[in-house]
């Protein structure tokens, strides 16, 4: 197993209400609680990230993330013919 190249746990995010004539914090939106997440597969926490794989989860072309529309071609013919 290879080492995560992020990992976070229990991430809570939080926005306060206010209200009243004072304008208080009366009450927050839970927006993520107890988010905990790793990611390690393929290296690479890019967004977007495009992996090309056939039905044993072996790579066929990538990984890439956001690129040119003809490096992304490439990348599609790479899968397509291995």
């Amino acid at each position: 197993m290879s080492k995560p190249i992020l990992k976070i746990k229990n991430l809570n995010v939080e926005y306060p209400l206010f209200g009243g004539i004072l304008q208080r914090e009366v009450s927050c939106v839970h927006a993520v609680k107890n988010l905990s997440i790793e990611i390690d597969k393929y290296g690479n926490a890019a967004q977007p990230l495009y992996v090309i794989i056939n039905s044993d989860e072996k790579v066929l072309s990538g990984p890439i993330g956001k690129c040119s529309e003809d490096k992304f071609y490439q990348f599609l013919q790479a899968g397509l013919y291995k």
